[in-house]
């Protein structure tokens, strides 16, 4: 497959400002590094003669990471620095990674042979972060697997677990550590799905609630007696009022933090569901997120798609990309209300820095499996 060769560009100007970062460019690439000693890096780069993103090395003391430089950044475009406006990038590194970033924007090189890792034949392993596409993940491999599906929602097969090592696919809402001690002997490729923390948070939500309609009656009986009562008082609630979700953060009782406190970091890391989540577990969730061999988003559904069937090698599908078990309901919350988001920040703040983490393993996944 074709690689790059890097262009490290020199800093304009040549002092360097900890509290503004650094410019950098030349006569044809332009950027700026505004968060060079943070270990969250973020800022921006493109190509003054097209709009097409450019990829990005960024190197952190012994810490390097490739993103694409392609999130929205209307600020340079209304500066005239670039005629693109998706020319940001984000990265995050260890949290006491106190270096500073140094960027290469990578340029069209030679065809060059790397290594590809063969995960064709392979059987696959889905951990199934709830909310995040799951279902349609299902739906979508096991009709190509057609004749041997394996197994899907193994959580509620416990007393199976033994018995499914040898399936080729197996699927269910299994946290990591429980992957590690009862299935990572099967040799599985791994892959999970992700999803905007804020948007994953509503959907949640939106679940929960749901439960209470007088036409749930039956699959609310079905939950725990802690969940029927959660439910119920969100059924209670003005989800339009920013004052509901001020006092749901404030008031966030232990029983529901399994649920709402940062759930994506909460499937990667060892942490009792009445333990909130901490710095700690994101850091192991990151370390945990490297080593998944293949992950999607949530967002880019028919594109994480393709990835997983490229890398595991299950050729075309038999249909189009199909979306099954979508939330229709909405209780009316707009988490896009800058009042609202400020409320329910701590929920999503360990999960945001984890999405940022996937969208950058995804992006480098495509080059690979592209």
């Amino acid at each position: 497959m074709n690689v790059s060769k890097l262009k490290l560009l020199k800093r304009i100007p040549k002092q360097l400002n900890q509290a503004l970062g650094y410019a950098f460019g030349d006569d044809k690439y332009i950027g700026r590094v505004e968060t060079p000693f943070s270990h969250i890096v973020k800022g921006w780069a493109g190509c003054k003669q097209t709009a097409n993103p450019v990829w990005v090395k960024i190197s952190k003391g012994e810490e390097v990471q490739v993103v694409l430089a392609n999130e929205p950044r209307s600020d340079v475009l209304q500066g005239k620095q670039l005629s693109n406006a998706n020319c940001g990038f984000c990265a995050v590194f260890s949290n006491n990674n106190q270096a500073m970033a140094i960027v290469e924007v990578m340029l069209a090189g030679p065809t060059l042979s790397i290594a590809k890792p063969n995960y064709q034949g392979r059987k696959l392993f889905f951990i199934h972060i709830p909310k995040t596409a799951g279902s349609s993940v299902n739906s979508n491999i096991q009709a190509q697997l057609q004749d041997n599906p394996g197994f899907t929602h193994a959580e509620g097969m416990k007393n199976d677990w033994h018995h499914m090592i040898e399936a080729p696919y197996v699927s269910g809402h299994i946290r990591f550590t429980d992957y590690l001690k009862h299935f990572s002997y099967g040799d599985f490729i791994t892959l999970a799905f992700f999803r905007e923390p804020f948007s994953h948070l509503k959907s949640h939500l939106n679940w929960v609630c749901h439960l209470s309609e007088p036409e749930k009656v039956e699959f609310f009986n079905n939950h725990s007696e802690v969940v029927k009562q959660i439910s119920r008082n969100l059924f209670a609630k003005d989800f339009c009022a920013p004052s509901t979700w001020a006092a749901f953060a404030d008031e966030m009782k232990p029983r529901e933090y399994g649920l709402f406190d940062n759930p994506q970091v909460r499937y990667l890391a060892d942490i009792a569901p009445n333990q909130k989540v901490t710095t700690a577990h994101l850091t192991q969730a990151l370390n945990r997120l490297e080593s998944l061999h293949l992950v999607g988003l949530a967002e880019e559904f028919d594109s994480s798609m393709q990835l997983v069937f490229s890398a595991m090698g299950l050729g075309q599908p038999v249909n189009e990309f199909k979306s099954e078990n979508i939330n229709r309901f909405d209780y009316g919350a707009d988490f896009s209300s800058p009042e609202i988001r400020e409320h329910l920040t701590p929920l999503v703040q360990y999960d945001q820095l984890l999405y940022a983490a996937a969208k950058q393993k995804f992006s480098q996944q495509q080059i690979i499996f592209g």
